[in-house]
């Protein structure tokens, strides 16, 4: 479980003035284990800062923030927190360190020191359960931007994490890696692991339990991601994207169109609009 209690963070300025820049403002979160949460906002909201919270990579500058009841302030328990949440960042290549897959995953467990035998069983699960089986000895740069993304993922799930946060871990792939590496979270999320998804993508949040919407460092709205998209013109003032199903919907519905507003993917759209045609 991740707790954050009047959570606020400033990076220190550059600017000649010396003021500090607030970036997070008296956030108040728990996150429980196994849950899948997404995390929306605009560029500069706070929403990438905050990751870097969960797993101690910076401190907060007021409030408190706890991780299974450990502290990041406490150097002798900030390195459990980070063997516990681990990051899949924007860029995979910035994350891959090895000439092969096989070694590229072995890379922090052998800085762990962990035994031969355990290790091998250990590279052997991460992937098999990223689907990477039978490339162990291909080249990372020849992967493909999904399969690059999935090396990334086995080699934090290797460390055998509870969390896994993915920061904008999508942002740069083909739709193609991206339904690969959604694919890859909705699995991690059903075996257990609690996997918190920070994203700009409205169909990609629909697959989480639980979505947050910050702006300006604050949480400004939180529920499920149905919830949160069916007020659609508070999404559009925050300069976010809605869903394709429900900005069609919508639109649909503007031009006389008797939809209801409880379809929840693009399939029940699809069915609902037919059943109107079929009436005539």
């Amino acid at each position: 479980m991740i707790q954050l209690k009047g959570v606020g963070f400033r990076y220190p300025s550059i600017k000649e003035t010396g003021a500090e820049e607030r970036v997070l403002s008296n956030i108040d979160l728990t996150v429980d284990q196994g849950e899948y949460l997404a995390v929306m906002g605009p560029n500069g909201s706070g929403k990438s800062t905050m990751a870097r919270l969960f797993n101690g990579l910076l401190l907060p500058t007021e409030g408190e923030i706890t991780v299974d009841g450990l502290n990041p302030r406490k150097l002798e328990e900030v390195w459990e927190i980070r063997r516990r949440v681990g990051m899949v960042f924007q860029n995979p290549d910035n994350q891959i360190v090895a000439t092969t897959v096989l070694d590229d995953i072995a890379f922090g467990l052998e800085n762990r020191g962990v035994s031969r035998d355990e290790m091998v069983e250990r590279i052997q699960d991460a992937i098999a359960r990223v689907g990477l089986t039978g490339l162990e000895k291909a080249a990372p740069h020849h992967l493909s931007g999904g399969q690059k993304q999935r090396l990334a993922i086995a080699g934090i799930l290797a460390m055998r994490p509870s969390v896994i946060i993915f920061d904008e871990a999508t942002s740069m792939l083909d739709p193609v890696g991206r339904r690969e590496v959604i694919a890859a979270m909705k699995t991690l999320h059903q075996e257990g692991t609690t996997v918190i998804h920070i994203t700009h993508s409205a169909d990609e949040a629909l697959h989480a339990e639980r979505l947050i919407v910050m702006v300006e460092g604050q949480i400004q709205r939180e529920g499920t991601p149905l919830q949160i998209f069916s007020k659609p013109e508070k999404l559009i003032e925050d300069a976010l994207e809605v869903p394709l199903f429900i900005d069609l919907r919508e639109r649909l519905r503007r031009q006389g169109m008797s939809l209801s507003q409880h379809s929840a993917n693009s399939e029940e759209l699809v069915e609902e609009l037919w059943g109107l045609l079929s009436k005539g």
